[in-house]
């Protein structure tokens, strides 16, 4: 019995050497161990490269905003784990994150759980104690060996497919698709939000066992006529200027899982799907934020597809000087996500960060050197911030991006800035 989460968390950072452990078995054993027979009334699961996250917000804030009870779980958390849990638009207590790691613990007996395979099942037990109508699960890495595919499941969607997690999910996107595709089950809706899916994918596609639609093909945002559009149905909607195309995806993933959803029964408000998506915001996915001196870009953008949409919406929306402070992980392919960059950024702040992923002062100096670059390495995530402020002019854009432990260092600086 641990007292307190952090116990538990240095308990669970070495119950499994290997932190990412590919495989279903252990988890499956688990799970069914459980005996539940589902988490909620409705269950969707959500993979992809990029996307995933935002994807879920849209669907959790229509579905709040229409009156339904909405668990999400998501990985990894920027400030607090609880964030990975959310029920009803709220992070999970404390005390039920007690609860289920106790439950999971005496479950488990002798099967050895990597770190994310143990909280994820602390998941689920925490979405089936609230009882909700809704669970909005994210696959974590991949999807046909992810923890969370061993759910059952009502929809299934992919939002896209770049290349990412190489040494995990093979160097190719028709790889890293089939990786992906391993969520589909038979019978089971699945939606793709990718505009030009592999072709492995496509032919899986057409030998599959469940319905399948694509966007652009089956389902789509309409600008010209301001609305969403399927086979099915038509809903009006309000594009803000400078809406991206990915985030454009993203929404219609999420609009038609909802038109799967009424189909099946689920009764939605079209005027409140309309308006309450406009109101969805995740904080770290290219959140602008701004004091008296200085505009601010967080982003937890870390693969180059990311950093590729980072770079297009910078180009759309700074007028002025773009300062940025950077970090990555080894897996990462640094220089190829810096020099796309290259044409936006005037000055370089990096820093390593705390984690054992992460790339050391030395590498990135490395890296940056190769680059031709001007740069300055700083010690802390914290120093690099502080010298990107006294460094920038007023009406520059301070742009943070790289990885989700670069900003989770920033906790204090990114919520005094963006959250008062």
């Amino acid at each position: 019995m641990k007292a307190n989460l952090q116990q538990w968390f240095d308990y669970l950072e070495q119950l499994n050497p290997n932190k990412i452990d590919l495989g279903l078995s252990r988890v499956e054993s688990v799970y069914q161990a459980f005996s539940f027979d589902k988490l909620a009334q409705k269950t969707i699961i959500v993979a992809g490269t990029n996307g995933k996250g935002s994807t879920l917000a849209y669907l959790e804030s229509i579905l709040l905003s229409c009156g339904y009870s909405v668990a999400k779980y998501s990985s990894p958390h920027l400030f607090s784990f609880n964030e990975r849990i959310i029920i009803n638009g709220k992070a999970v207590s404390d005390d039920l994150l007690l609860e289920a790691f106790n439950f999971v613990e005496n479950k488990r007996q002798k099967t050895f759980l990597s770190y994310f395979e143990f909280t994820t099942l602390a998941a689920f037990y925490c979405i089936k104690q609230s009882r909700v109508d809704f669970a909005l699960m994210e696959i974590g890495l991949g999807g046909r060996l992810d923890a969370v595919n061993v759910l059952p499941r009502d929809i299934n969607i992919i939002t896209n497919i770049e290349l990412d997690h190489q040494a995990w999910l093979g160097n190719s996107r028709n790889q890293i698709a089939m990786e992906k595709l391993g969520i589909a089950k038979k019978n089971i809706p699945l939606l793709i939000g990718d505009r030009n899916p592999p072709e492995k994918l496509r032919d899986s596609m057409k030998q599959s066992d469940y319905p399948c639609y694509l966007i652009a093909r089956d389902f789509r945002i309409n600008n010209a006529k301001q609305s969403y559009e399927d086979a099915e149905l038509e809903w009006k909607l309000t594009i803000p200027p400078g809406f991206s195309a990915e985030q454009q995806a993203n929404l219609a993933c999420a609009l038609k899982a909802l038109s799967l959803l009424s189909a099946q029964g689920v009764k939605l408000n079209t005027e409140i799907i309309q308006k309450s998506w406009q109101n969805t915001s995740l904080l770290g996915r290219q959140s602008f934020c701004r004091d008296s001196k200085l505009q601010y870009c967080f982003d937890v953008a870390h693969n180059l597809a990311a950093v590729k949409s980072l770079s297009k919406t910078l180009k759309e929306k700074t007028s002025k000087r773009n300062i940025a402070v950077f970090s990555a992980m080894q897996d990462k392919d640094i220089f190829a996500m810096i020099n796309v960059m290259s044409d936006c950024i005037d000055k370089w702040f990096v820093s390593p960060v705390s984690n054992s992923r992460s790339l050391s002062g030395h590498e990135l100096s490395k890296v940056f050197d190769s680059s031709g670059m001007s740069f300055q390495l700083c010690e802390t995530a914290k120093q690099a911030f502080q010298q990107a402020q006294k460094k920038a002019l007023y009406g520059d854009t301070l742009v943070v991006f790289g990885s989700f432990f670069l900003l989770a260092e920033l906790e204090k600086e990114i919520k005094g800035i963006c959250c008062e």
